[in-house]
């Protein structure tokens, strides 16, 4: 996924809320107290701006791409 794909959430949520990726995150995350840098992994996530005038920060896993959701519909 990237900057301006239209996405819908992965999870329950009461109804189908369309949205658009504005900004992508990528982090590094590091287990704490953890002498050697084995336990470090990038954690991506998404700024959502939501048809409804929310705005939420997403992980990629909470995601579907808006088309996919539509086509399991019909």
């Amino acid at each position: 996924m990237k900057v301006g794909d239209l996405v819908a959430r992965a999870y329950a949520w009461p109804e189908l809320v369309s949205g658009i990726i504005v900004e992508e995150h990528e982090d590094t995350m590091k287990v704490e107290n953890h002498p050697t840098d084995v336990w470090k992994y990038n954690e991506i996530t998404f700024d959502i701006a939501w048809s409804d005038g929310s705005m939420s920060t997403e992980m990629l896993e909470e995601l579907e791409f808006l088309k996919d959701v539509i086509d399991e519909d019909q």
